[in-house]
């Protein structure tokens, strides 16, 4: 029984459009939007920002973890503002994002604390 040289190369072709066809189907799930975690401490009073970047029109749930005593604000907005963040003070919300490519993350500790913050996007559906 005799091989032909060619028959090294179909196989070889043979794998590599397999594996171009694997990653071009990976590819959605790649781009998909990931979870984001956040672990940090603030000694004494002080303002932690963390950005997530998100996609326009997504939605977002984010929750605090505390080993202390602090506040999560979340908002589309750069700049700490506490009074306009659509999520203020609460340990867990969700946020709909709409005309921003990021997410912030605000964490105010009036006194030391070490926190998680888990930022996950999500889908939110109602029916009636």
């Amino acid at each position: 029984m005799s091989r032909s040289p060619a028959t090294p190369f179909a196989f070889v072709s043979r794998l590599a459009a397999l594996g171009a066809v694997l990653g071009l189907a990976a590819a959605p799930a790649l781009a998909a939007p990931q979870a984001h975690q956040f672990a940090d401490s603030i000694d004494g009073f002080g303002v932690a920002r963390h950005a997530v970047p998100v996609a326009n029109a997504s939605t977002w749930a984010i929750s605090m973890d505390s080993r202390g005593d602090a506040q999560m604000f979340v908002s589309t907005d750069a700049s700490f503002r506490p009074h306009d963040a659509p999520c203020a003070g609460d340990f867990t919300c969700t946020i709909d994002v709409e005309g921003a490519d990021k997410l912030y993350v605000f964490v105010l500790a009036e006194s030391d604390v070490s926190y998680d913050v888990i930022a996950t996007p999500t889908k939110v559906s109602a029916a009636r």
